[in-house]
């Protein structure tokens, strides 16, 4: 039998719970059994939320028996240790262990706020994750960084890209100088929107999402609103969609520009779900799977994004147009977790 942990992940329109909610709803169509997981709050004792962690483990432990696979999504966020000393019980009761990675914390140095955060996601990352009998990457660049910090590649699946669950249809845009953002627009962590925008005063640049600081907009900017995972590829509108990061126009720089060398950005499946080619960073991770589907563009800098765009023509659009919409079917059908499950001989 084939299990999927599920985990409180909350109601908010940050689209940061949706892909792990997809997850399980991929897992849940195609006959996998849910484990819920119940997560300790952050102002619990810590005896409390070591009882709350041992329940989960061993409520997890008395249903698994041998020839079972459980499917663990990285990372958890709590409960590192007791991960750590379950995981040679499951192997000892010969279940596979499986773990599917959403984001590398050690990599993205984000939320560490100190020393112990920062030792505990490396733990996390780098020592146990050699511990599950099976490692599903974002692509082959993470693969290859899991692969220089020890764990064995045989091991590790690539997953190609994020699948995104959308029941609707998406709309049937045309070439122009409109292109969309999508996610936080806090200004801290991607001022080169604006950066952008300055640059190209011939584009038109349409902001959807949270944090929108209407004090640094420039007149080529609209900001569209903020709506949930769910509404958002129904509603964007846009000829391209755009997977940038950082303070920078002209190239991806810092902690979050750096992380897109190896992670694949949600947001890169939810504009091809909403019928979008997408304009892609050139270094990025996910500049591959673009390039090699037709599904957009490479490009070192959006500095000159407005002479990028003048310089396709229709035939090309509708070209790259078609194809988002085509791969945009699949992962709103779940088909590139189940690819990877299949290729584990999972079924």
């Amino acid at each position: 039998m084939n299990y999927y942990i599920t985990i409180y992940t909350g109601t908010s329109k940050d689209a940061g719970t949706k892909a792990p909610k997809d997850i399980n709803a991929i897992c849940h169509r195609n006959g996998w059994t849910e484990l819920p997981f119940i997560q300790p709050d952050k102002s619990s004792k810590p005896l409390t939320k070591a009882v709350i962690n041992i329940k989960n483990w061993a409520n997890l432990l008395s249903k698994v028996k041998s020839g079972d696979t459980v499917l663990y999504q990285h990372p958890m966020y709590f409960g590192t240790k007791f991960t750590d000393k379950a995981l040679p019980l499951l192997k000892k009761k010969g279940v596979k262990t499986v773990a599917l990675i959403h984001d590398l914390e050690s990599l993205r140095n984000l939320t560490a706020n100190k020393k112990a955060d920062e030792a505990s996601y490396q733990y996390a990352d780098l020592v146990l994750l050699k511990k599950f009998d099976v490692v599903i990457a974002h692509n082959i660049k993470m693969k290859k960084y899991l692969v220089e910090k020890g764990i064995d590649g045989e091991k590790v699946v690539c997953l190609e890209i994020f699948d995104y669950l959308f029941e609707g249809e998406p709309k049937p845009h045309k070439l122009s100088m409109q292109v969309a953002v999508a996610g936080n627009l806090d200004p801290q962590k991607c001022s080169y929107i604006y950066d952008m925008a300055v640059h190209n005063p011939e584009i038109t640049v349409n902001l959807y999402g949270g944090n929108f600081d209407n004090k640094n907009t420039q007149r080529n900017v609209t900001y569209c609103g903020s709506y949930s995972p769910e509404e958002i590829p129904g509603v964007i509108d846009a000829a391209f969609g755009v997977v940038w990061d950082g303070t920078s126009s002209d190239s991806c720089v810092g902690n979050t520009g750096e992380y897109l060398k190896y992670n694949n950005p949600h947001k890169t499946s939810l504009y091809m779900v909403a019928g979008l080619p997408v304009i892609v960073w050139d270094q990025a991770a996910i500049a591959e799977f673009v390039v090699n589907n037709g599904v957009g563009i490479a490009v070192s800098s959006l500095n000159d994004l407005a002479s990028t765009l003048q310089e396709i023509t229709e035939q090309e659009y509708e070209k790259m147009r078609s194809n988002a919409v085509q791969v945009g079917v699949r992962l709103k059908s779940g088909d590139y977790l189940k690819k990877a499950f299949l290729e584990l001989d999972i079924r």
